[in-house]
């Protein structure tokens, strides 16, 4: 089978975690460990429910947890989540890897952009972390419950969005200081718009980098669709879902 996505509505991690289980991903299985790792953050809830549209959106809701996440604090998550629920070694190495590209671009954007933090000085820390940590292992357990290898054919641009953002580093346009440094390093198949409003996250950017996908414009209509997932984020906005797709 080959997997392929169609992000342009946009992507963000919680949208890739339920496009997977649109596509087929039992949330019984996959909240466990998604829980698991949000609980050694705070408290923790994670719930689906369906867009007027039919897609799929995921909440992820985390109480009384840390802002921030340091690097080697976010390798302790994952290999106890890991230790806890089995997981194969490639998606054990995307799960590592999605952190670290994660980490090296909060990292340049904070250079490039002379953002200072105060009390967090130091290198390998990711901001307003919130729940990027459980992304990454929804993301990298749904491929596992899937069936299938980290790997995809990316068969349409990433709308980034646009117009202003606003978070604790200050006032930016769409999309984010992060997502930008990874649009650059890793070569990301984008296009602006078409609404002004962040489509395409720091998370989202950084699980797409380390699938490395394959671009093919006609990949989707190229076999025979055995099955498509759908999802969006919180927002309702005049835009296509976040769109996964299994081929034969």
């Amino acid at each position: 089978m080959n997997l392929w996505i169609d992000p342009s509505g946009g992507m963000a991690g919680d949208m890739f975690t339920a496009a997977l289980i649109d596509l087929g991903v039992s949330f019984q299985s996959l909240s466990p460990p998604m829980l698991f790792a949000a609980r050694m953050l705070g408290e923790a809830r994670i719930s689906t429910s369906r867009s007027d549209d039919g897609a799929l959106r995921l909440k992820i809701d985390l109480t009384r947890n840390s802002e921030h996440l340091h690097l080697g604090n976010g390798e302790q998550i994952l290999s106890r989540t890991f230790a806890r629920f089995p997981l194969p070694s490639p998606h054990r190495k995307m799960a590592g890897e999605i952190l670290q590209i994660l980490m090296n671009a909060e990292n340049r954007a904070h250079r490039l952009h002379q953002i200072h933090i105060p009390g967090h000085e130091h290198t390998d820390t990711l901001h307003e972390a919130q729940d990027i940590i459980v992304d990454i292992v929804g993301a990298c357990y749904g491929f596992h419950f899937l069936g299938i290898l980290p790997g995809i054919t990316q068969v349409r641009p990433v709308s980034t969005g646009g117009g202003i953002i606003q978070f604790s580093h200050g006032r930016f346009e769409a999309p984010a200081p992060a997502t930008r440094v990874l649009i650059e390093e890793h070569e990301l198949w984008t296009v602006a718009g078409p609404v002004d409003s962040e489509l395409f996250t720091p998370t989202g950017a950084a699980i797409l980098a380390a699938l490395k996908p394959r671009i093919d414009p006609r990949g989707a209509v190229s076999m025979p669709v055995l099955k498509k997932g759908c999802s969006r984020g919180t927002r309702m906005l005049d835009i296509p879902p976040l769109v996964l797709g299994l081929s034969g």
